[in-house]
């Protein structure tokens, strides 16, 4: 199962699922195109949640382990942090300067330093009362979510 949608850049491509994240590089001869692996972490699989680039970083949200954040460096493919188990079946990620804004399935919004040094979250909100498994609609103003049973507008403070 390969939910996660592919990560692209320059001629590489971030691919994740049940068989692990991996980092694959992508080539173009006279006549085909071909691949080639640099790394892959079996332990990082990605079931929904589609990863996020920040430089050389990759951040996403592992099924393993009851939910997990992490951090890759896509050069060297080595873990640089994860976070505490348990945070979830789902998460959805968005990346906005240094920041990123994870939403978890049960409508808990994370607001954390997007750093390879740790897991750094800056602040924690609680958006619904219900479960969140849609992606929202990021806005400069605020966000749109979509939860089991209503629609909001959940502004910045």
């Amino acid at each position: 199962m390969n939910i996660p949608t592919p990560l692209r850049f320059g001629q590489r491509l971030i691919l994740a699922g049940d068989p692990g994240t991996m980092l694959v590089q992508v080539n173009r001869g006279q006549n085909s195109w071909t691949t080639e692996k640099a790394w892959q972490i079996a332990e990082l699989t990605m079931r929904f949640s589609s990863p996020v680039q920040k430089g050389n970083l990759i951040f996403g949200f592992s099924n393993r382990d009851r939910g997990t954040f992490f951090c890759v460096d896509s050069e060297s493919g080595k873990t640089l942090w994860t976070s505490e188990p348990r945070q979830g079946d789902n998460a959805v990620i968005f990346i906005s300067g240094d920041l990123l804004l994870l939403l978890k399935d049960n409508a808990e919004l994370i607001v954390a330093r997007a750093s390879g040094t740790a897991f750094e979250p800056l602040q924690r909100y609680q958006v619904s009362d219900n479960a969140t498994y849609a992606t929202p609609l990021v806005r400069p103003e605020g966000m749109i979510v979509k939860d089991n049973t209503h629609l909001s507008y959940q502004t910045w403070q």
